[in-house]
C-alpha cells in the first residue's frame, strides 16, 4: 500500500479513497494507520480517504 501511495504522489494524485467493510476492523486500523480517515458510507462500505499531500515523503516498510 506505502508503493502505490508513493506512486499516486508521483503521478500528481492529491488524494486516495478505499472503500472498507467497517466489520473488518483489522483492515479500518491498518488504513488508519497509513492516514487514511473516514469520510463516508457507500451502502455496507465505508469509504476512507487519504491526503496525499499531507503524507510524509520518506515512508519506511
Amino acid at each position: 500500500m506505502k508503493e502505490i501511495i508513493q506512486q499516486a504522489r508521483v503521478d500528481g494524485y492529491q488524494s486516495l479513497y478505499l472503500s472498507v467493510n467497517p466489520e473488518n476492523q483489522a483492515a479500518v486500523r491498518s488504513y488508519e494507520k497509513l492516514g487514511f480517515a473516514y469520510c463516508g458510507v457507500s451502502r455496507t462500505s465505508w469509504t476512507m480517504m487519504l491526503s496525499i499531500t499531507a503524507y510524509p515523503t520518506n515512508i519506511s516498510e
